[in-house]
């Protein structure tokens, strides 16, 4: 099982690099799921990221996107999202592989910058 996660930093001025960056990644690993913290870029990503391959949920808090891609021999059973606080995005899916029949969580969280 492979995971990519990615904080976009949902300013940044180097969205061409950060796609180039995820579609090599893309051609050199058979990743399972991907998951983007800050994705106000999230469309397109969606447009570089095999729809035959891959499905995904996006949620949001505030202003702030996340998006989860997961792999469609993964079966979404369930999920939850909220938010620490405004901004502060997280989701919980509770998966199955199609193959094992086995059921597990996937978190993707965007924490907080404090001790709590």
């Amino acid at each position: 099982m492979i995971i990519l996660t990615y904080n976009l930093k949902y300013d940044s001025k180097y969205i061409d690099n950060i796609l180039k960056n995820i579609h090599y990644v893309l051609e050199f690993y058979d990743i399972d799921f991907l998951l983007f913290q800050e994705a106000t870029i999230y469309k397109k990503l969606i447009k570089i990221i095999d729809k035959n391959k891959y499905n995904h949920i996006i949620n949001k808090s505030d202003k702030e996107y996340m998006i989860t891609f997961y792999k469609k021999s993964y079966i979404l059973e369930d999920s939850i999202s909220s938010h620490f606080k405004e901004g502060r995005p997280f989701i919980i899916l509770l998966l199955k592989n199609a193959l094992t029949n086995k059921s597990f969580y996937l978190i993707n969280i965007h924490a907080c910058h404090n001790s709590n």
